[in-house]
């Protein structure tokens, strides 16, 4: 794999990927020579495969996909050059910032016949997992309701901090597709609200409210701040589905099934259906978040098969968000 972008997060991802039983780090390519030979010395990767560009890369590299965990703004371009030179590709979300562009990339891909896959990692989570399994199994029939509460106060540096809509492109693309892989349909209108409090680090907008409505009726109401004050919420958020079954609550570890309210509660039934609820063990998984987005991303091209979390599938969470911030901009719901 030769990784494009070895920045903050960048850093972060090689040793990832150096760490990863599935993948060997072929390269490394970024303009700033300086993180470049740090990032390199670190992971073990020699200096005759540190490359300034990614042209440079693909004509020497041996490699077999390349890693885009370069700003938003070059995916695409970069994308592409990797697609032609014949690579796979995975890339951070968001896969592209213009919906336009991301179908092109998913085009290209089915005509050189590569593996695309965003890197969705906040679905490859034990936490996710466990409600995923528990929704699929109708532990609490179909899921008709959800809430989602995100708040966090990052000290980030660098693009994210200049974008216009920084908290529903960065941050919301996770939270609208785990929600989306969590209804049985398919989201057809989105209201949103953004906003950036006076206190706010952000020259754009860091918190809004998204509310998503499907063609089954199932209603979906985020609530998001990246800049948050008092408690903090874990980067999944807190969660509470419900459903015509029952309820689910998820918070960090902890996954709790409710049963039905009978119709007669009882002071035992109330306390123990409806205040208690039912601890659900995490599910075991061999690898999670980005260690299970590079498992996943071998075992498709091994396997030819798409990826769970590919350009195609993609698309349907990039349609939300940018419905989102046409929402917001427009003052209007927007139709899918």
């Amino acid at each position: 794999m030769i990784q494009v972008g070895v920045g903050a997060w960048g850093a972060s991802w090689a040793s990832r990927v150096a760490a990863s039983p599935h993948w060997e780090l072929a390269a490394l390519v970024d303009a700033d020579g300086a993180q470049l030979e740090r990032v390199g010395d670190k992971v073990g990767v020699d200096a005759s495969k540190r490359y300034g560009e990614l042209t440079a890369a693909l004509g020497d590299a041996e490699a077999d996909a390349v890693l885009v965990v370069a700003p938003p703004p070059v995916h695409g371009p970069l994308t592409l050059e990797a697609l032609d030179a014949g690579l796979h590709c995975l890339v951070e979300k968001p896969l592209s910032p213009s919906i336009g562009e991301a179908r092109e990339l998913v085009k290209r891909a089915d005509e050189a016949g590569k593996a695309l896959m965003a890197s969705q990692n906040y679905r490859f989570g034990h936490g996710y997992r466990t409600v995923e399994e528990q929704v699929r199994s109708g532990a609490i029939g179909r899921v008709e309701a959800i809430q989602v509460d995100f708040r966090r106060t990052p000290l980030f540096h660098g693009f994210r901090l200049e974008m216009e809509e920084p908290l529903l492109i960065d941050m919301a693309v996770h939270h609208l597709d785990q929600a989306r892989g969590l209804l049985e349909g398919r989201p057809a209108e989105v209201r949103a609200r953004s906003f950036n409090p006076s206190w706010s680090a952000f020259a754009g907008n860091a918190s809004a409210h998204v509310e998503i409505v499907a063609d089954d009726g199932a209603v979906v109401a985020y609530s998001g701040t990246w800049a948050g004050r008092g408690p903090e919420t874990t980067w999944d958020g807190d969660w509470f589905l419900q459903g015509s079954g029952g309820a689910l609550a998820w918070s960090g570890d902890d996954v709790r099934v409710y049963g039905p309210a009978p119709e007669r509660p009882g002071r035992i039934a109330r306390r123990l259906g409806r205040r208690e609820g039912r601890r659900i063990p995490l599910v075991s998984l061999p690898e999670v978040e980005r260690a299970g987005v590079l498992a996943e991303f071998a075992s498709a091209i091994l396997e030819g098969r798409e990826p769970e979390t590919s350009g195609r599938d993609n698309l349907l969470t990039l349609e939300l968000v940018f419905a989102a911030v046409e929402s917001a901009a427009k003052g209007a719901p927007v139709r899918l």
